[in-house]
This record gives structure tokens, C-alpha cells and sequence, in this order.
């Protein structure tokens, strides 16, 4: 069992996370993302989720597990990981959570949104 300490740490590094991620996305898409919403999340484990969605059409997650940030695009019912709906080049692992890698699968994200 965690001490109330390891638990206090670890539950403001991980909404520090939260932040970071969403002030990114409002900050890349300012008003063309909406329903920003974290729906799940796990001190203990590091991780957490966030729906959104882009143009006022495409439902987004994004799923954050210790430092790295997966996208996925609702498509035909279901959520798609990017990588899977094109081949440009994106950041992957560790640098995926990191300012610049976020940036370049941030605009990934977008073109695979408005080509859909």
C-alpha cells in the first residue's frame, strides 16, 4: 500500500499530466475542439483518458500511460489508433508525450480528421 505521501505525489504528477495534455490540445485546436473530458483515470497505474471532439464531427481519445499519449479517432463505431488510418510519421513512445512529439502527432491528428 502506498503511503498518503507517494499517493499525494503521484496523484498531482498525474493531473499535472491531465493539464499539460488538455491546455495542449486547446491551445493547437483553440475552438475547434469542444467536450474536452477526462473519463478515466488511475493514480496507481499512471494512466488516464480523455475524450474530446475536433470540428464538432470526430469524437477523439487520447490515452496517456506513464509519459507516452496515444491517439485514437471514433471510426465506423469504434476507436482507431492514428498510426493505423495513415503513414506519416509520428512520434512514438516517451516522445510522444513530450512538447514537440505531441505538436507532430497533434497535426497528424488533425489532417487524418479532415481528410475523414
Amino acid at each position: 500500500m502506498l503511503s498518503k505521501e507517494t499517493l499525494e505525489w503521484a496523484t498531482n504528477k498525474l493531473r499535472a499530466s491531465e493539464k499539460n495534455v488538455v491546455e495542449a490540445a486547446q491551445n493547437f485546436w483553440g475552438e475547434y475542439v469542444s467536450g474536452i473530458q477526462i473519463v478515466d483515470e488511475n493514480v496507481i497505474q499512471g494512466l488516464f483518458t480523455i475524450n474530446m471532439r475536433l470540428y464538432d464531427k470526430t469524437d477523439i481519445k487520447l490515452e496517456y500511460e506513464r509519459s507516452c499519449l496515444d491517439l485514437r479517432v471514433k471510426k465506423g463505431g469504434e476507436f482507431i489508433q492514428i498510426h493505423k488510418l495513415t503513414n506519416k510519421e509520428m512520434a512514438n513512445g516517451f516522445d510522444s508525450y513530450k512538447h514537440d512529439g505531441m505538436l507532430k502527432n497533434f497535426g497528424v491528428l488533425d489532417r487524418v480528421v479532415r481528410e475523414m
